[in-house]
């Protein structure tokens, strides 16, 4: 992968409510997290789009990021609904000439919902400018019917749940809806299995940074039994196809090319391998969870030990600790059983 133009689709400015103070980030701690995993351009959102309101949440954005060329303004938005952003077209114009190349939706948040009387002319704004937008806090029917309801905006689901047997379903029949690796998406060969139902095309990384730790969305990618070709969809070109199609006002536009990452140390021990999606050399590293058998909830194949095994030589692990998924539920015994008959590896007996 060519690690230089990878671009972050998101991560967060500030502290949410009822995050721990470590879930917090700073425009330093930010530039930080860019510098140490080589990321070259980074979308951000304003935690106080939603502890504070979207309005002043996005004008501490806009000024925050005009610092630091590799970070690119993705304001949250609301309809007119309560008289606060005026005509929806010019909103948005107005967004998109101060530098948004996507927008976040929180419809319980911001107490929008999906219904057209409320969002109607804020998304055919959205539409007509094909401005990316990153829908929070809906289901996947629901977003998949936002998608059919509006087949020219590119919607983007950034953790949605994926232990559902709607996803499957909601991304068939929604093809300008995409999904980001940002945590907690983490199924066994989840990117994998996308690319064999829907194409590499609607997957993008992300980090979520500072809620999550950017490291596994990272190394999900690099581990990835895929192509170089996906690999390189997934870590930037997806996105840069999306931001190629939005509409622009005509009015001189902020810079978009991505800047070099930093000089780092990514080409040495262990971040040498784990960049390069290479087995790490490290003696005696262990994955203290995981399950194989069928999931319940989860709409992708049953986890073999056998693929564990593959998958644990692909990152170098040495052990794993491993339960079949009967042992997670009431049925502790013949979960148990089931470790001790078919595992190959030591078991954990819950």
């Amino acid at each position: 992968m060519n690690t230089n133009g990878l671009t972050d689709a998101l991560l967060f400015l500030g502290r949410e409510h009822r995050k721990e103070a470590w879930q917090a980030s700073t425009l330093e701690s930010i530039q930080r997290m860019l510098d140490r995993y080589g990321i070259a351009r980074a979308f951000v959102n304003a935690s106080s789009c939603r502890t504070v309101h979207a309005i002043r949440g996005n004008e501490e954005l806009f000024e925050t990021v005009q610092t630091d060329p590799r970070l690119i303004p993705c304001p949250s938005v609301i309809p007119n609904s309560g008289g606060d952003v005026g005509h929806e077209n010019r909103y948005v114009e107005d967004l998109i000439r101060q530098g948004a190349r996507a927008v976040c939706h929180h419809p319980e948040t911001h107490r929008t919902g999906l219904d057209e009387r409320v969002i109607g002319k804020l998304y055919e704004a959205l539409q007509e400018h094909r401005l990316p937008v990153y829908l929070f806090e809906t289901s996947l029917l629901e977003a998949a019917d936002l998608a059919t309801r509006y087949p020219h905006l590119p919607i983007i689901l950034h953790a949605p749940t994926y232990r559902d047997l709607t996803f499957i379903p909601s991304f068939q029949n929604a093809p300008n809806l995409h999904l980001s690796l940002m945590p907690n998406f983490a199924s066994f060969r989840g990117i994998e299995n996308f690319i064999r139902l829907f194409g590499a095309d609607r997957l993008l990384f992300a980090t979520g940074f500072p809620l999550y730790e950017p490291g596994a969305p990272l190394a999900y990618l690099n581990y990835a039994d895929i192509s170089e070709q996906d690999r390189n969809k997934i870590a930037s070109e997806n996105l840069q196809r999306l931001l190629d199609e939005i509409g622009h006002p005509d009015t001189p536009q902020a810079e978009e090319d991505p800047v070099p990452c930093s000089e780092n140390d990514r080409d040495q021990g262990i971040c040498a391998h784990a960049f390069g999606g290479r087995p790490v050399e490290v003696s005696g590293m262990v994955d203290m969870h995981a399950h194989y058998g069928r999931l319940r909830w989860f709409p992708y194949e049953e986890v073999h030990g056998d693929a564990l095994v593959l998958q644990m030589d692909r990152c170098g692990l040495e052990k794993i600790f491993v339960s079949h998924t009967p042992a997670t539920t009431t049925d502790v015994g013949s979960g148990s059983r089931l470790n001790i008959q078919h595992s190959d590896f030591t078991p954990i007996t819950t």
